[in-house]
């Protein structure tokens, strides 16, 4: 046999299995192998394989058990163990012995099937064997394969206009189309003209009617209505115990409701009205009331408190008075708060800030309470009176002396003469003055009436924060309560209240002690007081007691139009003067001395300028060491 012949035959033979297979007839091989022999065919349903055949087996005697037929949709017919094989059994009927399947069996009939996930060429083989797989003692296998090729599946959807399955290219396959294709059978519509129902009220049933509503409207509404029994309740009575104010039930009274509009809690008011002292001034003694010629102060805070929990500020109205309602019934006190340059006349009758107590009770609920001030400055006396008794000059609106040094020159007895040195009371501190006697100055004239020596009254300047001499804190304070009449503490420390007295004294005297240092650019204001007791301060004081030059302060310094060391900053401690003599002129600073220390001027700069000096020598010094240094070197 040559070549071409060969090739020819085996293309032949491969067309002829092709068509086989694709018809699904004869399109399997099957194989017989001593006593096994099987046959086999198929269906295809959609992706479905349906297998089906017979076997026959015809074992060596002692080897009819353990027949078993198995299918592989993989077609691996050449595994060569039951492992590999990797079937699934088949059940076949047929044959006879103790075990199913198992014996001696001719054309016994098996059946299976299988769904493909998808359509393609599928192989198969199935397998019917001994329990050995590939035979054994003499017995062998036989096995059906085949190549099944399984197409695309037909698909299928209603037609809901013929009711029929047609072919599309999505649905369900035709069975289960033609069992949900199913055309409806049409329905024959009644139209039942609606029942209507009214309540019967006599036996309260619900009747047909040619009008109403529907049963169920009806009966829900057609219900008989329980009779009522109605029992009389007598009325409540309250009244008012005014122990406790609330309202307990009674045989008598009213209802709750006008009970509890009238038993409530009785409260009080109080009317606070603040005043400025004007022209003639409040003059103390007696309850104020308020005065045609003081002028009414507005939006002036004021406080209320009481022991208990009450605290709340008010402020006053135009016509200077404030009213807080629905207080109860207790004590209060009321108190103010004075700015700057205010001073209370009532009711403290010009000795400080005092507050005031009330208590509104129920005679009396409803109170007034009245506050006066004035402004120091328009209301400042500027004229000076001799007292005839005591020969001592005070502030006056009458007064006939425009300054304190022609009053003391005027106000002395004829008959009696202090003589230098004797001791004068000023406010607990004994000074040595002498009231209206002539006072040598630097040389001057004298004042009508004997020349006597005298003696400053303030020997040393007082600050804030300074470290103050007590017993020269100690004068400042009598003085300050005798001319301003205040109740400063004398007790030697020059505090916050000493400071804020000094400031007034200076305002009321801001011509002589502050024009000054304006007039030099250390003042922004002549109405900025300092509250410090230097040069002018300190001559305004003493010149009450003994006069004296004005001291020139166009010699002292400042900076940024600020005199150095006012305020609470540096300390400034220095006697104003040395030993008595019979000129009370001020010793200036730059040659005064204090425990061993210089005193600094009230700009706070130490004219000295030692350290200058020192500088020299050092330079000079070391110029000189340098020079024999250098000899010695040549």
């Amino acid at each position: 046999m040559n070549k071409k012949f060969l090739v020819k035959t085996l293309t032949i033979i491969l067309a002829f299995s092709f068509v086989l297979s694709n018809s699904g007839m004869f399109s399997h091989v099957s194989s017989a192998v001593s006593g096994y022999s099987i046959t086999g065919d198929y269906t295809i349903s959609g992706l479905t394989v349906n297998l089906f055949g017979t076997a026959s087996a015809n074992p060596y005697t002692g080897q009819k058990e353990n027949q078993h037929m198995g299918v592989d949709w993989t077609g691996a017919c050449n595994a060569s163990s039951a492992t590999e094989f990797s079937f699934d059994s088949i059940t076949f009927v047929g044959g006879t012995g103790s075990h199913q399947n198992n014996g001696t069996f001719t054309n016994a009939t098996w059946s299976t099937s299988h769904s493909f996930p998808s359509a393609g060429t599928y192989s198969i083989c199935v397998k019917v064997y001994h329990a050995n797989f590939n035979g054994a003692e003499g017995s062998d296998a036989a096995t059906f394969s085949a190549s099944i090729v399984v197409p695309e599946p037909t698909m299928y959807s209603c037609n809901e206009s013929t009711w029929q399955c047609d072919v599309s290219t999505e649905g369900t396959d035709l069975t289960t189309c033609e069992a949900a294709c199913i055309e409806p059978t049409p329905t024959t519509t009644t139209t039942v003209p609606p029942t209507y129902y009214t309540c019967n009220e006599n036996t309260w049933q619900c009747d047909v009617s040619t009008e109403g509503t529907d049963l169920t409207t009806c009966e829900a509404a057609c219900i008989e209505p329980t009779p009522t029994t109605t029992t009389t309740v007598p009325p409540t009575y309250y009244t008012c115990n005014e122990n406790t104010w609330q309202c307990d039930v009674s045989t008598e009274g009213t209802d709750l409701t006008t009970c509890e509009a009238a038993c409530v809690t009785p409260t009080g008011s109080l009317r606070i009205c603040k005043y400025e002292d004007n022209e003639p001034l409040y003059q103390g003694g007696g309850n104020y009331t308020g005065s045609q010629e003081d002028v009414p102060l507005e939006a002036w805070k004021m406080r209320v408190y009481n022991n208990d929990d009450y605290n709340q500020y008010y402020y006053t109205e135009a016509d200077g008075c404030v009213t807080v309602s629905g207080l109860d019934l207790g004590s209060y006190t009321v108190s103010e708060e004075l700015p700057s340059n205010w001073a209370q006349m009532y009711p403290s009758n010009g000795t400080g800030n005092h507050d005031k107590p009330v208590l509104l009770t129920d005679n009396d609920p409803d109170q007034t309470v009245y506050f006066l001030n004035y402004y120091m400055t328009p209301h400042l006396p500027t004229m000076y009176a001799c007292n005839s008794t005591t020969y001592q000059c005070t502030l006056s609106n009458g007064g006939q002396f425009g300054s304190l040094r022609d009053c003391q020159a005027a106000c002395h007895s004829t008959t009696t003469t202090t003589s230098a040195g004797a001791a004068a009371s000023f406010g607990g501190q004994y000074v040595s003055v002498v009231l209206g006697a002539a006072t040598q100055q630097g040389g001057g004239g004298q004042v009508a009436g004997a020349s006597t020596a005298c003696n400053p009254y303030l020997l040393k300047y007082i600050k804030l924060g300074a470290d103050n001499d007590p017993e020269e804190v100690k004068k400042l304070e009598s003085f300050l309560n005798e001319y301003l009449g205040v109740d400063l503490p004398i007790n030697g420390i020059f505090e916050e209240v000493d400071y804020n007295a000094v400031k007034e004294f200076q305002f009321r005297l801001k011509n002589e002690i502050l024009a000054p240092w304006l007039e030099i650019g250390c003042l922004l204001s002549i109405d900025t007081p300092t509250g410090y007791v230097y040069r002018t301060t300190e001559w305004a004081i003493n010149n009450m007691f003994c006069p004296i030059s004005k001291p020139d302060v166009s010699d002292e310094r400042c900076e940024g139009g600020i005199i150095i060391g006012l305020g609470e900053e540096g300390t400034v401690l220095g006697e104003s003067t040395t030993t008595p003599t019979t000129t009370t002129e001020t010793t200036p600073l730059e040659t005064t001395e204090t425990t061993g220390a210089n005193v600094a001027p009230e700009n706070g700069v130490n004219p000295s300028q030692n350290w200058i000096w020192y500088l020299i020598g050092i330079m000079i010094i070391g110029g000189a060491v340098y020079l024999v240094y250098s000899k010695k070197n040549k």
